[in-house]
């Protein structure tokens, strides 16, 4: 398991299993598990509101979930190793840095994934 994230109820952990994991903080239980990444998830962060999660893996995407229901909202080619990445506090923009330095920004826009 890598690194995790918390907003109010819900934890977030990402993992070398290609998965991005959510919890319930008060009881410690699994509330979902988010597949869809075709390599390990390296870092996720939160939306401001906590209603989105951003998660990017070394299979050079981000991807944009539901926290709600788990579904998959959105997906971007990131052509870049990812290395962090987070949300500003107060506006639906994202960041994610690169393993080789770039820093690239994103709006937080919700789009259906098939």
């Amino acid at each position: 398991m890598g690194p995790s994230v918390c907003h109010g109820k819900v934890l977030a952990s990402v993992s070398h299993d290609k998965t991005v994991r959510l919890w319930a903080v008060a009881s410690g239980t699994e509330r979902a598990v988010l597949r869809g990444h075709e390599n390990w998830v390296y870092a996720c962060a939160f939306s401001p509101d906590g209603q989105l999660l951003a998660s990017a893996s070394w299979d050079n995407t981000l991807r944009l979930w539901n926290v709600e229901n788990g579904a998959a909202i959105s997906l971007v080619d990131l052509n870049a190793t990812v290395s962090c990445c987070s949300a500003h506090p107060h506006r639906n923009v994202f960041a994610v840095g690169a393993a080789a330095g770039e820093v690239a920004l994103f709006e937080l826009i919700a789009e259906h994934v098939e």
